[in-house]
């Protein structure tokens, strides 16, 4: 029950109140950004352009010019489209426009647009407005209907931030339809005003932070002044606009009592929102706190108040529960556990209007069917960690999250958060997910365990630990994952159970894991809520249209399937061509999927195995040398070790994922374009299956990450986690629909072991056979190697002293070829590499520093997949030296400067160093993966951009570093595991350090470094712009192997030739290309006048067998290249 009285305090007049809300909202001003009759950039639409024309940085420089309106038929005035009639339907316009508003004012956008038929408009990329638009966005659309445009104007408004507008320049696209080819007339003009917000209030101050207490207390409220005048409320409702808020002044005390409901519902924490109320301010969103008393929560039963009743699921209403069950919270196995239960993870508490979450027409849980922005509701959002210590109390947009799980007969339903300025911040920032993760955040989930649950399905297999393990090992296989984080959730001040934090693997993600900017990527997901239809949730489906379009012709041919990966014919980096697919990230996510039995993703079993289902794949479509990589998601129809459950026509530990064209995959529409069908067709490439033998042979085989004893780490780990809080919801949710009460000894814990003896321990085997019928396992095994003759069952050793490595052939017959130097013995042509040398039983090698041993069998032709053992230690890391600094380079190849950025570490040893787990945790942030070893005077190079890096280099960097170099100076530590120091350097170009031309790079006097890189005498310019990553900067000839990273890039292949040569040369201002036999008389000439890039084909059928010289030069520089010619 509600009291009329609250000591200290009283409430404003409602009418009183609602004059004030009026003067502060009123709008102090505006800025008319666009007005009618401006000038455009138009295109008429009479053929397809890029689908980002909508983003800010595409090139409209060759598009027409003129003012609106643009119309013809009936008007006047600007733009009189004469030739459309009957030849085009739709018209695309673009225009930058300035803000000068500071983005704490800005308001509203408002658009009043006089149109007829309809039209489409972006801000900064964001779709912002629409009226009578089709669905799609094509240059042959109409729209749906006829629309005569009307004297007065329609006017419609979005929040600035939602569009991501900033203070400078913005960018609006528009695309305008007609009705029909025919249509007698068209029309469009349109002004747009940003609206200016009144300054916002200061934060109220708290005398107390959220978390969990034992005892009442008198919480103090303070203004920013005595006598400010504070609004709060204890029954969650937002503070500036509710009717049942209390006032009072500055400083403000308020009891916090468990016991005492007055004003407020009787749940177990106490919520207080508040806010300041000031004359020519608007408030501030609210600041929100909840007090947490575990006593309470034990007892959790129905809140009353404005809570809606407990009920049964009748098909037409959400089942609503409340009650945390007494008997769990008295079984003698856990009464005296309950504390620990509640510090073991982080809480979480979501507060929002009740309203939001549960009026019968608007609330979201009691329409959690819904999607989208309209189903948003503004939250506050506190996360209290192990400690009892409250570290962000935030405002965000909530809805809710997940598929099938939204059913109405599901009483817990998951979340995500949305941060925007709207709620007071534009991004969340704190680590949730440690120092090695995003460390801020736009979007996060709030995920809860859905079909396999306590909640939803009284699921007896239940571990909360199969989605989480299948993220966790394709992280550990070096491929982007999404992070999660257990924690417990209150809702409104009731405890609602066991949820997780995750990452929503979408641009941001993208941004924060891969670098470029979220507006650069493709995201492209199922849609459930449209027949699991594929959509793109950010970006286009441009660049997965042509992985579609290069599925669909095949890839038998291995020139298909290099084209894929962005490689011209003979295998080198090609920038003419788009790489499309990261290949080794494709099979690791096959092989996840595989491995656990996924038959949800993603391709479904529960859609015939012929629609798609949880699957995310990402590109940058501005990054032209990454192609998509995909995420494992909702990873729930996993590890199932009980065949033909209720949840879905599974095989348990048996079930087959290998080869869905024998159980109903068939190739899909567009629409329907999955990943795993992808994969399916790259299976007619040899190269591909047997690039996919050898990460098959890396997880299932010798101890690799997806053997019994690796996944069984991975999986308890995870359940560890859990092993407490997993009580808390056996008490809130095991006995949920009135089912068998589940509990953690009873349930739980049998679910876990089972997990493991039936399903883990068994799998392995079974996966390998089913990679072996599928022909993704060859019929030749691989070698094994031996180290002082006990055979290696392990991918990397620890090397403790010097040991004697032998080889062993498991097959009747065939040759073992293994190389020392980290190359593959296997050729991509099939063919023995140069470098490989021949095993025997009688071979033997002595290592006494760390060295990469790779073997594979040859046998009719054949190759075994790639058995490879890494012998590593962390000796001789103090011969790794820093000698290249690119802090300064210029733009390039389309790639703007700062993207350009790399560092090089050179190993002055004779012997490899392994450098992995070092970090550089500076200016830039890096980890070098375990193990990195770097062969004897060999570069690691880490770059700012991985594409920008390639298309102007040719070569791959090492990593990519987050952050950038500053030109004015900058720290930077490369230290190993325990946090010792290796490299400190700080660069200060104006304190008598070299002073560098823009696009020089700083590296060392000596190529073979033995000083203090703090030391300027240790540094000077770089001769070549753009610097030489991965080799020494001299003014000597190139090499031949270390062309190819030089200003001056040369390829020749084949080399040997016979019938032709392909020749590739880039650089700085080429000026001549002379090809001379040994007595140097010239074969070939060919004059390049000052271009950066050319490629020929010379036919050599004629020229004498023999030796031959090749000479590149430039303005700057010449290097030479030996051809043969047989």
């Amino acid at each position: 029950m509600y009291s009329n009285h609250h000591s200290k305090c009283y409430f404003i007049h409602l009418t009183a109140w609602l004059m004030l809300l009026i003067l502060v909202s009123r709008i102090a001003g505006g800025q008319v950004l666009i007005p009618y009759e401006s000038a455009w950039r138009y295109y008429k639409g009479k053929s397809a352009i890029s689908s980002t024309w909508t983003m800010p940085d595409y090139n409209d420089n060759s598009w027409l010019y003129g003012n609106a309106p643009f119309w013809y038929g009936s008007g006047s005035g600007g733009t009189q489209l004469t030739d459309m009639q009957n030849s085009y339907t739709t018209v695309f316009l673009r225009k930058k426009f300035e803000v000068t508003t500071p983005d704490s004012l800005m308001g509203n956008l408002v658009a009043t647009f006089k149109y007829d038929d309809g039209f489409r408009v972006w801000i900064n990329g964001q779709l912002a407005f629409e009226r009578n638009a089709p669905t799609a966005n094509t240059y042959d659309a109409v729209a749906p209907a006829a629309q005569n445009m009307v004297s007065a104007p329609v006017t419609d408004s979005i929040s600035s931030s939602k569009v991501e507008l900033v203070k400078g320049m913005n960018t609006i696209c528009i695309l305008v339809f007609n009705v029909s080819l025919s249509s007698s007339d068209i029309y469009f003009d349109m002004q747009l005003t940003l609206s200016q917000k009144l300054p916002k209030t200061p934060d109220v101050t708290f005398s107390h932070p959220g978390g969990y207490y034992s005892n009442p207390f008198t919480l103090t409220l303070t203004g920013q002044a005595p006598g400010d005048t504070i609004r709060y409320t204890l029954d969650y409702s937002d503070p500036r606009t509710s009717t049942t808020a209390i006032t009072g002044q500055s400083p403000l005390n308020v009891n916090i009592d468990p016991e005492d409901t007055t004003n407020r519902p009787a749940t177990p924490a106490v919520i207080v929102r508040a806010v300041m109320v000031k004359r020519g301010y608007q408030s501030a969103n609210p600041e929100t706190r909840t007090y947490i008393f575990l006593d309470k929560v034990k007892t959790q039963g129905v809140p009353g108040g404005n809570w809606p009743a407990e009920n049964k699921w009748d098909n037409s209403r959400q089942y609503i529960d409340y009650r945390v069950d007494s008997r769990v919270i008295n079984d003698t196995r856990y009464k005296d556990l309950i504390p620990q239960v509640f510090s073991s993870i982080p809480t979480v508490s979501v507060v929002t209007d009740n309203v939001n979450l549960f009026d019968p027409a608007t609330g979201i849980y009691m329409n959690a069917l819904q999607h989208g922005e309209a189903w948003e509701r503004p939250a506050s959002v506190e996360m209290i960690e192990t400690n009892n210590t409250m570290v962000f109390s935030v405002n965000a947009g909530l809805r809710i999250r997940g598929g099938y799980s939204r059913n109405a007969w599901n009483p817990k339903h998951a979340f995500r958060l949305f941060f925007s300025n709207d709620y007071g911040k534009k991004k969340l920032k704190y680590p949730i997910f440690g120092s090695d993760a995003a460390q801020e955040f736009k979007k996060v989930d709030l995920r809860c365990a859905q079909n396999y649950s306590w909640s939803f399905y009284n699921n007896p297999v239940m571990t909360y630990a199969q989605d989480e393990t299948c993220r966790d090992l394709q992280g550990l296989m070096g491929q982007p994952y999404s992070r999660s984080r257990y924690c417990h959730l209150f809702l409104n001040g009731m405890y609602w159970g066991l949820y997780e934090f995750q990452e929503r693997p979408e641009a941001n993600f993208a941004e924060s894991y891969r670098g470029g900017d979220a507006n650069d990527y493709d995201v492209i997901k199922v849609a459930i809520d449209n027949n699991y239809n594929i959509e793109a949730t950010d970006g286009t489906f441009d660049k997965w249209r042509q992985v579609y379009n290069a599925c669909n012709a095949g890839f038998a041919s291995d020139a298909n399937y290099l084209r894929l990966q962005g490689l011209n014919a003979q295998g080198y980096i090609d920038t003419s061509l788009e790489k499309l697919v990261d290949i080794d990230n494709l099979i690791d996510y096959m092989m996840n999927i595989f491995y656990s039995g996924n038959f949800d993703s993603p391709a479904s079993e529960f859609l015939g195995n012929n629609g798609p289902n949880n699957f995310y794949a990402l590109k940058n479509r501005n990054a032209r040398r990454e192609g998509f990589f995909f995420i494992i998601h909702d990873a729930e129809h996993t590890f199932n070790y009980i065949p033909g459950s209720e949840e879905g026509n599974n095989q348990g530990v048996n079930e087959n994922r290998v080869n869905l064209i024998n159980d109903g995959m068939t190739k899909p529409t567009f629409n329907y374009f999955h990943p795993q069908w992808l994969h399916q067709r790259l299976t007619e490439n040899a190269n591909y299956r047997l690039r996919f033998a050898d990460r098959a042979v890396k997880y299932l085989y010798n101890n690799g990450l997806l053997t019994a004893g690796e996944v069984e780490k991975v999986f308890r780990n995870r359940t560890s986690q859990i092993n407490l809080a997993i009580i808390g919801e056996s008490a809130r949710w095991g006995g949920s629909l009135d089912r068998t009460l589940r509990t953690r000894d009873d349930d739980w814990i049998p679910a876990v072991n089972n997990t493991v003896n039936q399903f883990i321990k068994k799998r392995t085997p079974i996966v390998i056979n089913q990679l072996k019928a599928a022909g993704l396992l060859p019929q030749v095994d691989f070698p094994k190697i031996y180290a002082d003759a006990s055979e290696v069952t392990a991918n990397i050793v620890n090397l403790t002293k010097s040991i004697s490595v032998s080889f062993s052939n498991p097959n009747s017959s065939g040759t073992i070829y293994y190389t020392t130097d980290g190359s593959d013995p296997r050729l991509f042509d099939n063919s023995v590499a140069p470098s490989a040398t021949t095993a025997t039983s009688f071979t033997t090698i002595t290592l006494a520093s760390p060295t990469i041993v790779k073997a594979r069998v040859f046998l009719n032709n054949k190759w075994s997949a790639l058995r490879e053992v890494i012998f590593t230690n962390k000796a001789n890391r103090d011969k790794i030296k820093i000698t290249e600094i690119q802090y300064m380079p210029i733009a390039a190849g389309g790639y703007g400067d700062k993207s350009l950025e790399y560092i090089e570490f050179k190993n002055t040893a004779d012997v490899w160093v392994d450098i992995g787990g070092c970090r550089i945790d500076s200016a830039v942030k890096y980890v070098f993966p375990s193990p990195t070893l770097i062969p004897p005077h060999r570069f690691v190079v880490i770059a700012a951009d991985i594409s920008a890096f390639e298309s102007l280099y040719f070569t791959t960097p090492t990593g990519r570093f987050s952050g950038n170099l500053a030109n004015e100076g900058e720290r930077l530590i490369l230290a190993d595991e325990s946090g010792q120091t290796l490299i400190d350097v700080l660069y200060k170009p104006n304190e008598g350090w070299p002073v560098l031309y823009p696009g020089h790079s700083l590296v060392p006097v000596d190529p073979m470094p033995s000083g203090n890189p703090n030391n300027s005498a240790y540094w000077r310019q770089s001769i070549y712009l753009y610097g030489s990553p991965f080799a020494d900067d001299d003014s000597s000839y190139v090499k031949p192997n270390n062309i190819h990273i030089r200003t001056l890039f040369c390829d020749v292949f084949p080399n040997p030739a016979s019938e032709y040569l392909d020749i590739k040369v880039r650089g700085m201002m080429l000026k001549q290309i002379t090809i001379s036999n040994l007595q140097g008389k010239p074969v070939f000439v060919k004059n390049l006048n000052g271009t950066l890039y050319q490629e020929f084909r010379l036919n050599v059928t004629q020229w004498p067998k023999g030796v031959y010289i090749l000479q590149l030069r430039s303005d700057r520089e010449t290097i030479y290249r030996k051809i043969i010619v047989q």
